[in-house]
């Protein structure tokens, strides 16, 4: 397999972000200075002194969240389908869930009484990191890939427009997260890929107006209402393998000997049938097995050359109720 980058964590920018408001006041007239008059005053406006206005003052500053993280190393041709069928993925309306998927990335909502459930369907993970992130309302990376060296796409298609399809390599890919608090026990979450690359510049700038150099698909941002009882869980999206054919039902003749995987996974055998199969029930037999090089692919894959990995973030806000 070819190395490629997968993303990894960083700073951040979405919709609706401010960079900065610079104000200038203009004083003149068409007098000499002589002619200006001596008690001319600017009077800074007074700090509140009331309850109300200290009040108001708060109320207008975002309310940080705090998120607990849980990122799962899983075997990349792993499909988790039965995983993603306890989240609820029509957190997201068909056409956003449509183009989202299009580009190998997957969403969904995980209520608290499913956890146990979600779990078991995943089974062991090569490695679980946990952390936290404190965020109000400004973004951070999520996840940021190594340096990209294949040729990535990002599918910006939206049906029934026409095909709109952007290549990109170098740099890196990140998926941005902002969030707030809402104030009603629920937290809202924007979710931005990104094609990452630094540029140069003479100006000084902060780390928030550097982490948003290159390109950021507004085109595929996202936001979710999420409750304290529920968590966030995004990874990669790979097309579900053929439904199993009817139990006891026997297969055409000449399509006995075809590894009915898509992905090349070695399916479950008889008895009876020797072990060594074919070369194709071998996942790093050929490319085609592998997920298209994609969004998806490019921030939640390791990108490590043979023996590559998939990335699951699980995200639970900390909300008062």
């Amino acid at each position: 397999m070819r190395r490629h980058a997968s993303p990894s964590l960083g700073r951040r920018r979405g919709v609706g972000w401010t960079l900065g408001v610079a104000a200038v006041l203009w004083v003149g007239g068409c007098g000499s200075p002589a002619a200006v008059e001596d008690d001319f005053r600017i009077t800074p406006l007074p700090p509140p002194t009331t309850a109300d206005d200290a009040e108001r003052i708060a109320a207008e500053q975002p309310t940080p969240v705090l998120w607990s993280t849980r990122r799962l190393l899983l075997p990349l041709f792993s499909t988790l389908e039965e995983a993603w069928a306890v989240t609820d993925e029509t957190v997201l309306p068909d056409l956003s869930r449509t183009v989202w998927n299009a580009n190998g990335l997957r969403v969904g909502l995980l209520s608290s009484d499913a956890a146990a459930s979600f779990g078991e369907a995943l089974g062991p993970s090569a490695e679980t990191i946990d952390g936290r992130l404190l965020m109000a309302d400004r973004f951070e990376a999520l996840r940021r890939s190594p340096p990209l060296r294949a040729s990535f796409v990002a599918d910006l298609t939206v049906p029934p427009g026409p095909m709109n399809r952007v290549e990109f390599t170098g740099g890196r890919l990140q998926l941005l997260i902002s969030t707030r608090d809402r104030g009603n026990g629920t937290a809202a979450v924007t979710l931005i890929p990104q094609h990452a690359r630094p540029r140069a510049s003479l100006l000084p700038r902060t780390a928030a107006e550097k982490l948003l150099d290159g390109r950021v698909f507004d085109e595929l941002a996202i936001e979710l209402i999420v409750a304290g009882h529920q968590a966030v869980v995004v990874g990669l999206y790979r097309p579900p393998p053929p439904e199993a054919s009817t139990p006891g039902a026997e297969p055409p003749e000449e399509d006995a000997a075809i590894d009915p995987s898509p992905l090349g996974v070695e399916e479950p055998r008889a008895p009876d049938v020797p072990e060594a199969a074919d070369e194709d029930t071998d996942p790093e037999a050929t490319d085609d097995d592998l997920p298209p090089l994609n969004l998806g692919r490019g921030l939640f894959t390791t990108g490590i050359e043979d023996d590559d990995f998939q990335l699951l973030y699980v995200l639970r806000p900390s909300v008062r109720p």
